[in-house]
């Protein structure tokens, strides 16, 4: 069942003074299986302050110059029903970059969702970053159009190009037409929240990520609060119309998946914590997980499901129940062989 944000939005408006408080009676109406979401509906008149001040065109401005950049830094996306590559007995050297997944995805083209939520384990994977030091691991959340084209993306990576040190920072993304735009690119930041794309996050623990929506923007959240917004504008790309660009933008795929960017074919790089998925017991680090997943708006009955490989002492993935999963693993050990160590190369 489809609701109308711009009606939502204008109640908003309409009852909540700009002290970026909305009032209960604001709270979009979700489906019973969206219970995980935290927030209720994104402050979209600090939207209208911000534009209203000059603060959004000035972000606008930047991003359609960094549009017009070629050296974007690596960014893959896993697609449906192609979770990963498998890797060969030995290592063996591939075009930078070579992507890796284990990705947990649903479809909602039945009825379409507007929002999606989940508590996401935020891990410190090692990085085999010699010859690139824009290779990455990350673990992250993706909405994406009926085409698959539009997508906006919020979650943690470790690049030591952003972070020297390998640490897990806060990031959110978009495509526009199949188009990467670039890390924190035209996002604007929510002021009252001290926590900014970029920032450095704590590991490994989990944290809730929900990515929403305003019938003129999608909001990014970070345990709990508001981080920052990208306009619908952007999606208007040389004056053509995208999906995206709707008041009530359909998602028809929703993912929550790892990644990892590098050059060879058996890599050392962890994904998630770089413990298996399959550990027993009580591993240190714990086990990737993907917990309470959900979606907004939608009356699909969730039931994730897995994509990519599950090598043996390598990486893979499990879910748990209709909206839990475990991913993650070592990688390959220095000489491309299975049973890496988690942190080591």
């Amino acid at each position: 069942m489809r609701r109308s944000i711009a009606a939502v939005a204008t109640l908003a408006l309409l009852t909540t003074t700009l002290t970026g408080t909305t009032p209960a009676s604001a709270e979009p109406a979700r489906s019973s299986a969206a219970a995980p979401f935290t927030l209720g509906a994104p402050p979209q008149e600090y939207e209208l302050q911000m534009r209203a001040n000059g603060t959004e065109q000035r972000v606008l401005a930047q991003a359609a110059a960094e549009d017009k950049k070629a050296n974007k830094p690596p960014k893959g996306k896993p697609a449906t029903g192609k979770g990963g590559q498998g890797g060969s007995a030995m290592r063996t050297a591939c075009t930078f970059p070579c992507y890796f997944y284990t990705t947990f995805y649903q479809d909602f083209t039945a009825d379409p969702a507007d929002a999606t939520s989940a508590d996401m384990m935020v891990a410190k994977p090692y990085v085999d970053s010699a010859l690139h030091i824009t290779a990455h691991s990350l673990g992250q959340a993706a909405i994406e159009s009926q085409d698959g084209r539009d997508i906006v993306e919020l979650g943690w990576i470790v690049d030591k190009n952003r972070r020297a040190d390998g640490n897990p920072t806060l990031f959110a993304a978009h495509w526009i037409d199949n188009v990467f735009k670039g890390y924190d690119t035209a996002w604007v930041d929510y002021a009252s929240n001290p926590v900014n794309l970029g920032a450095g996050l704590p590991k490994p623990v989990s944290k809730h990520f929900e990515i929403s929506q305003t019938s003129t923007a999608f909001w990014a959240a970070y345990d709990g609060a508001w981080v920052a917004y990208v306009p619908k504008s952007r999606w208007t790309p040389g004056g053509v119309v995208r999906p995206f660009n709707a008041a009530v933008a359909d998602i028809y795929t929703a993912k929550w998946f790892l990644e990892m960017a590098v050059d060879e074919s058996d890599p050392c790089t962890d994904l998630g914590t770089g413990t298996l998925w399959n550990a027993t017991g009580t591993p240190t680090p714990p086990i990737t997980t993907f917990n309470n997943m959900s979606v907004g708006g939608s009356t699909v009955t969730l039931n994730w499901t897995k994509f990519g490989p599950n090598i043996t002492g390598v990486w893979g993935g499990v879910v748990n129940s209709s909206v839990n999963g475990d991913a993650g693993g070592p990688g390959y050990t220095a000489g491309g062989a299975v049973g890496g160590t988690a942190a080591a190369c």
